[in-house]
């Protein structure tokens, strides 16, 4: 019967459902049993008997374990709730499963029969008794199994801190009494797996810190986005998000410094390994008598001050090369402090003969001798003069800043931040919009950077290819670069090889991630040197010297199982102002080049046309050049006092034939001449000369019946005071 066959479909559905549950009990009561069985095992071994610490130490080392068996006492609790849970649930669900087998043990036994109305009303209650079970009971079972398993990782996170303290104070301990080992093999045994305890665990704490503050900023974003806060209520949150960043980044800082340890301590010689030792009894010495008992500050200012010891050279080994090479290292040290430049001693180039240096923010650099490193950081010296300026815009807000460094890199990663506001602020100084402008105009400019966060892209414009040099008014297509860079999360391989080679000499083929890597594995197998960015799109870029490289990198795609490149011409994306490109888009057209444009936001459009790039440039350079901007008397503009100033927009012919009647009247005037941009500026005192007549009339008007109103009667009150 159809009926009969629709139950039976639905006790199916119901059974494997069952089952289905009763496969996910029994998956996590086994996670259980397995947490249980690594928290045994951690308490199993212990790592050094405290009798074994110094006193302050001890007591600390005693306080986080006391801590730790605390925390396996709460999560026992946890993990005992999760069983009974557990197990209730599995009683409830047998008990729904034996009910629809009753009911069906009922349909079956009465249909037909004079007792299926009453077998159908006990049919009804039971199935009344599983929804129940299924849909209340159960689900209300799992969320607390789900709240308690939370609990449980959570307290894993918190023992997980407190034995990193706790090995900290048995590390640190054993450090100070290897001082006083006589036996010199024993002493440096003990000193360096101490040291190699220390440099993991607090690389595993500070790995922790910046995954909570990243963790705390992401909440306070999602609060800010979903909740109605006052204006008051977004600064406090800014402000904490701001702190939480700077932490965040103190965090990375000082795991970039423990990272230039290039081998544990215990593989390091013996004269090494006595050299840190004797660093960290002078840096104890002085925390003992400061009263220092912190553990983390303690161990961190140790292990990052051992680190940068055991990547230098010996003392004695620098003073013979001093020797040798006296004048030239002399002016190599000068520049070298004033650039914040460091020697690296123990990178493999190092050891083939190359002078390596490390950049400020971390690069290495390798120089065939003295003269090259000498001739790059004479440039860069010379780059550390200029200034470079940056704004950014998000949700109609418009913020400017000067960078820190002139390093575009620097700026663009800030941008791809997932809070570009925040991080605008410390890599750069909050400046007014009147001293960004000045600092553009100047020759002292290098770059400036236009980050817009709502649509997705900063416009990049680079004076003399980062060098500066070039006022305003005297900057061209030819001397001025500009390029679009999407807010994209990238990550980058060996980019320092990217930014040495000459941009005609660059080959970039775009692949999927999946294909970048194989390529990269064959060109690292010959020895190819390469640049490598991969996106969060899931697209990669692999940039090879095409000059000496371009046949071995096709060779190596072959090799690989990939696809040649296309052999298409690429397109250019220029983004300019919807006037430029209007005036772009006629300019292709009337020389017969195909060309394209897409409006993105009400200030700019994309217009792409295919290579030939030469003609293309000398099409777009055409155009701009006959509508460049003019500035007329920029001296008078910065004579004015800023307070004096009154600036009227208007479009470009309006603004020429406005000067013409200023200077035929002798009024001091200031103008930019840039299509329906253009402006002019006078004293206040002087504005009538550059408003309309109706403006004027206007005016006028206001000041007569201002004059001729009735005087407002004093109030009762006032009126009593002069009586």
């Amino acid at each position: 019967m159809p009926e009969q066959d629709e139950r039976r479909r639905i006790n199916e559905q119901e059974a494997i459902a069952a089952a289905e549950r009763e496969k996910q009990r029994a998956e996590r009561m086994q996670q259980a049993k397995q947490d249980q069985r690594t928290a045994d095992t951690e308490r199993s071994a212990e790592p050094v008997k405290s009798d074994k610490l110094l006193p302050f130490l001890n007591a600390a080392h005693e306080r986080y374990t006391s801590r730790v068996t605390s925390l396996n006492g709460k999560k026992q609790t946890r993990i005992a709730k999760i069983e009974k849970n557990a197990a209730k649930e599995e009683r409830l669900s047998a008990k729904a499963d034996r009910m629809a087998l009753t009911n069906e043990m009922l349909r079956r036994l009465t249909a037909g029969t004079r007792l299926e109305a009453t077998a159908n009303a006990i049919i009804g209650r039971n199935q009344q008794r599983i929804d129940k079970i299924r849909n209340e009971k159960i689900p209300k079972i799992e969320d607390k199994i789900a709240a308690h398993g939370a609990k449980v990782r959570e307290i894993d996170r918190k023992i997980a801190a407190q034995q990193r303290k706790a090995d900290k104070c048995v590390a640190l301990s054993n450090v100070i009494t290897s001082f006083v080992i006589l036996d010199p093999i024993k002493r440096r045994a003990q000193f360096s797996q101490s040291m190699d305890t220390l440099h993991r665990v607090t690389m595993e704490t500070l790995a922790e810190k910046v995954e909570k503050y990243t963790g705390m900023n992401q909440a306070l974003q999602q609060r800010i986005q979903t909740e109605n806060i006052s204006q008051s209520e977004y600064a406090r949150l800014t402000e904490r998000m701001k702190a939480n960043l700077e932490r965040a980044q103190e965090a990375k800082e000082k795991m970039k410094k423990l990272e230039v340890l290039d081998k544990p301590y215990a593989e390091q010689d013996a004269e090494r390994q006595d050299i840190l030792q004797a660093l960290a009894e002078t840096q104890l010495d002085a925390a003992a008598q400061r009263g220092e008992t912190r553990i983390n500050p303690l161990t961190e200012t140790l292990c990052v001050s051992a680190a940068e010891r055991a990547a230098e050279r010996s003392e004695r080994a620098v003073e013979q090369m001093q020797e040798q090479r006296e004048p030239q290292l002399g002016k190599l040290a000068e520049l070298m402090e004033q650039t914040g430049y460091k020697q690296v001693f123990d990178s493999p180039f190092a050891q083939d003969g190359l002078l390596v240096l490390r950049t400020p923010d971390g690069r290495e650099i390798g120089f065939d001798g003295e003269e090259l490193a000498i001739a790059h950081l004479s440039e860069v010296a010379a780059e550390q003069q200029l200034r470079a300026v940056f704004s950014v815009e998000q949700n109609g807000e418009t913020r400017y800043f000067e960078a820190k460094s002139t390093n575009i890199d620097d700026i663009l990663d800030a941008a791809k931040t997932d809070h570009p506001m925040i991080a605008a602020e410390i890599i750069g100084k909050r400046i007014s919009e009147a001293e960004f402008a000045e600092i553009e105009q100047s020759d002292k400019l290098s770059a400036s950077v236009a980050v817009n966060v709502n649509l997705g892209f900063a416009q990049v414009y680079e004076i003399n290819n980062g060098k500066g040099g070039i006022r305003e008014e005297n900057r061209t297509e030819q001397n001025v670069r500009i390029s679009t860079e999407t807010l994209t999360s990238v990550q980058k391989f060996n980019s320092e090889y990217f930014q040495s080679l000459p941009r005609a000499d660059r080959l970039t083929d775009t692949r999927t991630h999946e294909a970048a890597l194989k390529i990269m594995d064959e060109l690292d197998q010959q020895g190819i040197p390469f640049s490598a960015v991969f996106r969060n799109n899931g697209t990669a870029s692999v940039t090879v010297n095409e000059k000496l490289h371009g046949a071995v990198y096709l060779n190596a795609v072959r090799a690989a199982g990939e696809p040649l490149p296309a052999q298409q011409k690429q397109q250019d994306m220029t983004v300019r102002t919807p006037e430029a490109a209007a005036r772009i888009t006629k300019a292709l057209d009337t020389a017969g080049i195909q060309n394209s444009s897409v409006r993105q936001g009400e200030a700019t459009v994309i217009v792409t046309a295919p290579q030939d790039r030469s003609q293309v440039n000398a099409v777009i350079s055409g155009s701009e050049q006959q509508h460049r901007k003019q500035f007329i008397n920029p001296e008078t503009y910065k004579q004015i006092p800023k307070e004096e100033r009154f600036t009227k927009r208007m479009p470009e012919a309006q603004a020429r034939e406005t000067v013409e009647q200023l200077a035929a009247k002798g009024v001091p005037h200031s103008a930019v001449l840039d299509g329906n941009r253009s402006a002019v500026t006078v004293e206040k005192k002087s504005r009538g000369f550059v408003l309309g007549k109706q403006q004027r009339n206007d005016i006028a008007s206001r000041a007569a019946q201002a004059k001729h109103q009735p005087a407002k009667p004093d109030s009762p009150a006032k009126q009593q005071e002069i009586g």
